[in-house]
């Protein structure tokens, strides 16, 4: 749950129920909420935090006020405004049809009676605005909304609303108001004094694209539209669509002139001439258009003196947040050997675990977290210096674009979607019964191959359900992820996950029938095959190249690297390569410090470390902090820190990948999972913090265990064990022959267990609502309670067994309850509000007795910069060259 959606919910409880998001564009966010008092849907915008703290809300509120006053069946009216916890928001009626952008999208090009009709009603809503001296000002197909095939103009006088409020202060923000496809020339001008024949212009782009199929004027980039809007005429609509009659052209010609006074004198009048034909005598069917024409004298005065003022203008519209223009012409990046980074817009951080980059080298894709801490994906022409928002793609991950390079599909939770690079809607592809999701990759234009649960999978391009072709069934193949199909379109390289990167390994599967064959080489992640060499991550974090032999005889030439120091984020190093020769990386900076802060920002460094810290926690004395780090070269260990010298020691632990999990409650020794070639599924281990051996806890032949808690008499241990299409938590008491039982009785995915202190009960997290929330569960057996609203992770419970504690998004909430025994919930309160390092679902925070809170903050960890290398073939060729020269 987002910080945004945490505080909109809270301060609007007494009058709206807050459900989940829409979507979110430029200006705003939009949530689907219920009105409590009307007992009726609504949807709320809540314009960005940093463009309201910017307007400020005395301001806004007044002028938004003016759109109260539009009541017209063609205009989505505004129901109630205001601030709610420093956010400002507006409310509408919750229309369940869909936008005109949706259905362009999915039809291109419109009946023609259909396309008349919705500009007619959207012209007569324009009409009756201008009327009461109010202009739209973003007239687009993103704000006609479509219901029972009639148009509702929405956001109508808002962004006069915001200009008028923010004055100077919007260029601050990096907020330029309309969009380049429908923008007047005028309005791309950066003209203030903007009248009602800005819509017209705006609605005449609008008609032309729906009759079309695209907009007037497009581009590769923002700077090429908006020279085209100042210098030229759009091409006749005749010469794409010969069935649209000559007045209907005409109309739409006249509404898109350079000149004002040349445009159709009102909105009802646009309306007027798209029914009848036009009273001029000169026009006829054989007339010919004047956009073939010499462009009008009226209009060279937009020519190349604009071009100069176009050059002004779009040095402060490349800070908006602009849609992605459609596809153009421009011809393929050429092959030169250069490198060069690329940053995210103004004010975001570049994060996520994996970036794409288009088949012919054109787009890099790659996700970026804004002031509001969500994710969200981006797209940069290397042709342009701004990258694009990609809407809809609010909490994306696992990115794969098509072969065309015309989609992008990627999960979300427990789903999988897919969208048009060149803009549009989202459209839901399928839904999982997990969110375990581990890769994706289009095998044509009509598959698309997944990863879930180890599993692999083949969705239909166009929806539907997803077919199994693959279910490791043997403790060799736990699990099967990050696939990429080769060109032949049925050849697959994924990952032979088990357990730790050192004993993973790369596999060719044929997926007609799915034949698997361990090529031979170790590895975390295949990105494809070039000049019949294999291009993977390696164990240790680097890029490295090996023969490809499809029989599996790659492993008997040793391997040639290519990258040292790519960045790894849970298996996936990030690197993608076209085929044309363009490859995009991030380099890896890991910066971690290990924190003691409050919400007050009060804070102290306890730690500074150049690996990534994880699961710190406070032994039972509050001396020691056990916590552990994972170096660049991939190798892990725990670390004991103690308060008073300051200093730092590793623990010997054995020789492996360990993963912290927790003190035993007299504070002598600390528990930790165990992974080597000899236990791929993993161990529960346990080790004194002054160095004696290390003993294990618990082992099951067979099955894989990912999480662990004792209790704190120490007599049972509540464990996670994860197979491939469950997770389930189990309890074992030490001094009994008894089999294991189940904590909770579920077919949900349930993990991260929490003992309470009095050791009667077990917080946990579980998907049986569809998504992660954080529940309760008596540690001797009984039905579970949900102590989570909205979303929950990491629990934890507080030293006195009074508070349990959880994150919300960036938000860790206090869960209060008046005694530790019955567990009756008296509140819940946010402590702090920091985007701290997740750590999955198990809890990476811990928190002291007077309330300051133990955190990891890295800011480098998942962030660095983009280094796109323009034809790295030539120096992949060259290093292979060389290699094969030193082994003669």
């Amino acid at each position: 749950m987002s910080d945004v959606l945490n505080r909109l919910t809270t301060a609007l409880a007494d009058r709206y129920r807050v459900d989940r998001e829409l979507g979110a564009g430029g200006m705003a966010t939009v949530y689907l909420a219920h009105d409590l008092k009307h007992e009726r849907d609504v949807a709320i915008k809540v314009l960005h935090p940093d463009l309201g703290a910017a307007l400020g809300a005395e301001r806004f509120l007044s002028e938004i006020k003016t759109t109260a006053k539009l009541q017209h069946p063609h205009i989505l009216p505004l129901l109630d405004s205001g601030a709610a916890d420093g956010l400002l928001y507006y409310v509408m009626p919750y229309v369940r049809g869909e936008t005109l952008r949706a259905r362009l999208d999915r039809e291109r090009q419109l009946p023609l009676d259909d396309a008349l009709l919705i500009a007619r009603e959207v012209a007569d809503a324009l009409g009756a605005a201008h009327e009461l001296g109010i202009v739209h000002r973003d007239i687009k197909p993103e704000n006609i909304l479509l219901q029972g095939g009639h148009a509702l103009v929405a956001d109508f006088g808002i962004a006069l609303a915001v200009q008028s409020a923010g004055g100077a202060r919007m260029t601050q923000t990096g907020l330029s108001l309309g969009t380049p496809q429908y923008m007047s020339p005028e309005q791309a001008m950066g003209e203030r004094a903007i009248d009602a024949r800005t819509d017209i212009y705006a609605l005449g782009a609008v008609t032309y694209e729906m009759l079309t199929g695209d907009a007037p004027f497009t581009g590769s980039s923002l700077q090429a539209i908006v020279a085209k809007v100042l210098t030229e005429r759009p091409t006749s609509m005749l010469t794409v669509r010969d069935t649209i009659a000559p007045h209907v052209e005409r109309a739409v010609m006249d509404a898109l002139a350079k000149l004002p006074a040349d445009r159709p004198p009102s909105a009802r009048a646009f309306a007027d001439r798209l029914r009848t034909a036009s009273a001029d005598p000169t026009e006829s069917d054989t007339t010919t258009n004047r956009s073939e024409q010499t462009a009008h004298p009226r209009d060279r005065r937009f020519g190349f003196g604009a071009l100069a003022v176009a050059a002004g203008v779009t040095a402060l519209l490349t800070l908006a947040p602009w849609p992605w223009t459609r596809p153009s012409t421009v011809p393929p990046v050429s092959p030169l050997a250069a490198r060069f980074t690329i940053l995210g817009p103004p004010a975001t951080a570049v994060v996520g675990q994996q970036d794409a980059v288009t088949p012919d080298g054109r787009v890099v894709v790659f996700a970026a977290r804004g002031a509001d801490s969500v994710r969200r994906l981006y797209a940069r022409e290397l042709t342009d210096i701004t990258p694009r928002l990609i809407e809809g793609t609010e909490r994306a991950r696992d990115m794969a674009i098509s072969p065309s390079g015309e989609w992008l599909a990627f999960l979300r939770d427990n789903e999988l979607y897919k969208t048009r690079l060149a803009g549009g809607s989202p459209v839901l592809l399928s839904r999982f019964a997990t969110s375990q999701g581990s890769g994706l990759a289009w095998a044509d234009s009509l598959r698309i191959v997944l990863s879930f649960d180890g599993r692999i999978a083949v969705v239909s391009a166009n929806g539907g359900t997803p077919e199994l072709v693959a279910v490791p069934d043997t403790v060799a193949k736990w699990s099967l992820i990050l696939p990429h199909v080769l060109e032949d379109g049925k050849t697959m390289l994924a990952v032979h996950w088990n357990g730790t990167a050192a004993i993973s390994s790369i596999v060719s599967m044929d997926l007609t029938n799915g034949q698997t064959t361990d090529l031979g080489v170790a590895g975390t992640m295949p990105l494809g095959v070039v000049d019949q060499h294999l291009v993977y991550c390696a164990p240790d974090g680097s890029l490295a190249v090996a023969p490809y032999a499809p029989t599996g005889a790659s492993a008997s030439t040793r391997p040639v690297q290519l990258l040292a120091d790519v960045r790894v984020s849970s298996n996936r190093c990030t690197v993608a390569i076209s085929r044309t020769g363009v490859m995009v990386s991030r380099t890896r900076t890991v910066s971690s410090n290990l924190m003691l802060g409050d919400e007050r920002d009060a804070k102290e460094v306890l730690r500074a470390d150049k690996s990534a810290i994880a699961a710190a926690r406070f032994s039972p004395d509050l001396g020691l902090i056990a916590y552990h780090v994972t170096t660049t070269d991939g190798s892990t260990s725990i670390q004991i820190y103690d308060r008073s010298l300051n200093t730092s020691r590793r623990l010997n632990t054995p020789e492996g990948d360990v993963v912290f999990l927790g003190w035993t409650p007299d504070g002598k020794r600390v528990l930790f999972r165990h992974l080597s070639a000899s236990t791929p599924n993993g161990e529960v281990w346990w080790q004194s913090v002054d160095g004696g051996p290390a003993e294990t806890l618990l082992t099951v032949a067979g099955q894989r265990i990912v999480d662990a808690a004792l209790t704190p008499d120490g007599r049972h241990l509540v464990y996670q064990m994860r197979s491939a299409a469950t997770s389930q938590l189990l309890v074992r008491e030490f001094k009994s022959r008894a089999s294991p039982r189940p904590l909770a009785h579920s077919a949900a995915r349930d993990e991260a267990p929490s003992i309470s202190p009095n050791g009667q009960w077990v917080a946990f997290v579980s998907d049986e609502s569809g998504a992660r929330e954080v529940y309760v569960v008596p540690l001797a057996g009984g039905s579970r309670s949900r102590i989570s609203l909205t979303g929950g992770i990491e629990p934890l419970w507080s030293r006195d067994g009074r508070v349990l504690y959880y994150r919300s998004g960036n938000v860790l909430i206090a869960a209060r309850f008046a005694n530790d025994a019955a567990l009756a919930l008296s509140s819940r309160d946010t402590v702090m509000r920091r985007s701290i390092v997740s750590y999955g679902s198990r809890a990476n925070y811990d928190v002291a007795p007077d309330g300051r809170i133990l955190f990891v903050e890295s800011r480098n960890l998942y962030e660095g910069e983009l280094v796109v290398e323009l034809d790295w073939f030539a120096r992949l060729r060259g290093l292979v060259a060389g290699d094969e020269g030193k082994r003669e």
